[in-house]
């Protein structure tokens, strides 16, 4: 087996570290790709899924762990108007922050380092949510970080019913490392649930759409998940089971070990 490692000098410029950061990633994204994520990057290289399991590759490269924060933003609040199912038994605020407390409950028994940026039931405005995430995120280097917004996606003012389905991830506009590792995340997602509808923008070379969202103009890798439609009632009935809901959990702690472990050392 071919071992793959990096390891950047202290001394190099932050621009040309951020451009390595980005190439090396994406490098190894690539190889995981190409092997439909059959493997996976340690301290050792990389290495089959079938000889490990995910949680252990955390005890591969324990430094990696110690270093790296989570940032989860749950979506709006429920001072907000609209955000919900035509019948209102889909509720954005309150779904999202369930998905937050199972993520919250697998970083804990796995020692991932995590924070939530508005741990409230309320909306405290997008300019509250950037100022929280960039400090939390302090003492932490750019490549050693991830935010993560969990949404629901919507065609309509959910007023009715409406044909749009499927999972969708956002980053900001431009080429960044947030780019590669949403792309982690969409293939984790397919590989998780290939019977689900996705939805992609591949204008520019990849798999996530790109918008100037405020939250994910923060000063670490953002990506935001429109999960499915929650004014649609196949979306909708899926995303509130209980089975989804856990495994769907389950799929971005996955890959957010896998972001982890492709952290350059």
């Amino acid at each position: 087996m071919q071992v793959i490692q990096m390891k950047l000098s202290n001394n190099l410029p932050s621009r040309l570290v951020l451009m390595l950061t980005i190439i090396w990633t994406s490098f190894v994204s690539a190889n995981l790709n190409a092997n439909n994520q059959d493997t996976i990057l340690t301290e050792n290289g990389l290495i089959s899924k079938d000889t490990i399991e995910l949680k252990e590759v955390l005890s591969t490269c324990p430094e990696k762990k110690s270093d790296y924060i989570v940032i989860l933003d749950p979506a709006h609040g429920y001072d907000v108007r609209g955000k919900r199912s035509p019948d209102g038994r889909f509720q954005e605020w309150k779904w999202s922050r369930e998905i937050i407390r199972l993520l919250s409950d697998k970083f804990d028994s796995l020692g991932i380092n995590y924070a939530v940026d508005n741990d409230s039931d309320i909306e405290i405005g997008l300019k509250n949510r950037v100022r929280n995430t960039n400090k939390i995120s302090q003492g932490y280097h750019y490549n050693r970080a991830i935010f993560i917004s969990v949404h629901a996606n919507a065609a309509g003012m959910g007023a009715e019913w409406l044909n749009a389905r499927g999972f969708s991830i956002f980053t900001s506009r431009g080429q960044t490392l947030a780019d590669v590792y949403a792309g982690i995340i969409y293939n984790e997602f397919k590989k998780t649930f290939p019977e689900l509808k996705t939805r992609e923008d591949y204008s520019d070379g990849d798999t996530d759409f790109e918008a100037n969202f405020r939250v994910l103009l923060c000063r670490v890798p953002a990506v935001l998940i429109e999960t499915m439609f929650q004014d649609n009632k196949e979306d909708v009935a899926i995303m509130l089971s209980e089975e989804f809901k856990t495994r769907y959990a389950e799929m971005i702690v996955n890959a957010v070990i896998v972001i982890i472990s492709l952290s350059v050392p």
